[in-house]
């Protein structure tokens, strides 16, 4: 008898210690998080209304991401009929949530880096949210992305077959956590140009991101035109600030003159035009 009252009060012992042992239970409470219309700071033009999400381009955003610190929660697409609606469940306590919206193409993610094959316009929103209940909350997205507008002012005679834009930093990376531009491969591109021979004028535009959200950087340009025979019969070298939130105008004559380009670097808001 004195046995199996020794093991009975092992057993209460035991079990006494797991509960002890055992985590409080931690609440989730259901979230749901609304993109009523995509309003840009430093955005002149009107904003668009959502659904779909669109950008300056009047485009539709193909892509609507939400992190968690660097745990992807959700990933819409615009062919879903919630697009620009997201409801999830939260633990109680603090989160450090972060929205990402896009129309860039070849999109991947991992370990806190969205990876994209070509960048275009993005826009994103930080939210440190303490959750202690189910809530509503409306999300305004902010650029992430900045713009870089080539213009050839001159005629492009009949003898040019090929544009070449290479610029030596580029970013087609994203930090979900900071939005700065990370993976830098730098870029160059060829571009069939024989249908703008004759005319003045044409422009190409590319969107990036910055390696510093905010912060304008540096980097050099190299902008090349062949002949059919892929011999080079115009260059032009420079440096070119860019950043994010920021259109970088690089604009002048390529085949006449001094062959000179010059930069018009502008927020959405104010213009500094720049003599290189």
């Amino acid at each position: 008898m004195k046995k199996y009252l020794f093991l009975a009060a092992i057993a209460a012992a035991f079990l006494s210690c797991s509960k002890k042992d055992e985590p409080a239970n931690v609440q989730q409470h259901q979230v749901t998080f609304t993109l009523p219309e995509l309003q840009v700071e430093q955005q002149p033009m009107q904003a668009p209304m959502a659904n779909p999400l669109v950008d300056d381009d009047n485009t539709a955003l193909t892509d609507l991401y939400m992190f968690d610190g660097t745990t992807l929660l959700a990933h819409q697409t615009s062919d879903q009929d919630d697009f620009g609606t997201i409801t999830v469940m939260l633990m109680a306590g603090e989160h450090n949530l972060h929205f990402v919206a896009t129309r860039s193409t070849g999109l991947s993610y991992d370990a806190g880096v969205l990876s994209m094959t070509t960048v275009r316009p993005t826009y994103g929103a930080h939210l440190v949210l303490n959750v202690t209940g189910s809530s509503d909350q409306n999300i305004t997205l902010n650029r992430v992305t900045g713009q870089f507008k080539l213009t050839i002012e001159d005629e492009i005679p009949s003898t040019a077959a090929k544009l070449r834009i290479a610029l030596a930093d580029y970013y087609k990376g994203l930090n979900v956590a900071t939005f700065a531009g990370t993976t830098n491969d730098g870029y160059s591109v060829d571009i069939n140009i024989t249908s703008k021979v004759g005319t003045s004028g044409a422009n190409w535009t590319l969107n990036h991101l910055a390696p510093v959200y905010g912060t304008q950087y540096e980097t050099t340009y190299t902008i090349t035109v062949f002949n059919a025979s892929d011999e080079k019969i115009a260059e032009a070298t420079g440096t070119v600030p860019l950043n994010s939130n920021t259109k970088t105008l690089l604009h002048g004559d390529l085949f006449t003159g001094t062959r000179a380009l010059f930069v018009l670097s502008t927020t959405w808001n104010d213009d500094l035009d720049v003599d290189m």
